[in-house]
């Protein structure tokens, strides 16, 4: 906020969508923090880089780019993500969620001019992405402490493992001249966190402003979310049957 994004984006808009969706008080179980002063000295930095920064650059960029054009840019990018997130839903037995996946990135590839239009989803075409670190929660690897990443936000060791794996083998960061690939993914990753934290400024400073401890606020709401996609990824065997619908 994951990704996404990879397609999981920064962890970071996983619990900006979660305020924006009012959820204000977080029911999950309590985060396990034991490296709590380190991560709030790490908060505080990425909450000083986000407001010189961030802030800013997302509010020209939802000032300067139309909404379309945003939205096609965002688009493409989950096309090129459809490798990924194919092969985690193959590796979790998930054979129909698998094949939409497929058929969502052909589709839009072929008939949403290269990915910019989402025509998968107008014709009812529609699937969750699944991230590594979703992946390995389905082979019942735990997720670990709470983490405050730099310049990243809120994470842990197997999500973090995951994100590595994803930047390591995304497609956008394997293209183009060999001198350039991490540039080509890194810039991807800035386009689509600053599209999406653009929609979220106002949102995102009520509560801020409401929240007498920001840090436990935000570590809640990721915690939450967090333990939520658990909870819908629980491990199934890899069956014959998943693979042919």
């Amino acid at each position: 906020m994951g990704v996404s994004f990879s397609a999981r984006i920064s962890a970071t808009l996983w619990a900006i969508a979660l305020i924006s969706a009012g959820l204000f008080e977080a029911q999950a179980e309590e985060a396990e923090d034991p490296f709590e002063s380190i991560n709030r000295a790490v908060f505080e930095f990425n909450l000083f880089f986000d407001e010189v920064v961030l802030v800013p650059v997302s509010f020209v960029y939802s000032k300067v780019v139309p909404d379309p054009i945003a939205k096609g840019i965002k688009n493409v990018l989950g096309v090129l993500r459809t490798p990924i997130s194919f092969t985690c839903h193959v590796l979790s037995g998930e054979g129909e969620k698998a094949a939409l996946t497929l058929m969502r990135g052909i589709v839009n590839l072929v008939f949403g001019f290269l990915g910019f239009v989402d025509v998968a989803t107008e014709i009812g075409l529609t699937v969750e992405q699944k991230t590594v670190g979703q992946l390995l929660g389905c082979l019942n690897i735990g997720t670990g402490p709470y983490l405050m990443i730099p310049f990243w936000g809120p994470s842990n060791p197997r999500d973090l493992f995951g994100d590595i794996v994803e930047g390591i083998y995304d497609p956008v960061g394997r293209a183009g001249p060999l001198g350039t690939r991490r540039w080509s993914y890194w810039g991807c990753q800035a386009v689509i966190f600053t599209s999406t934290r653009a929609g979220v400024l106002d949102v995102e400073r009520a509560i801020r402003d409401q929240s007498p401890d920001y840090y436990v606020t935000f570590r809640c709401l990721y915690w939450q979310k967090l333990h939520g996609n658990a909870a819908e990824d629980t491990p199934t065997p890899l069956e014959e049957e998943d693979f042919v619908q």
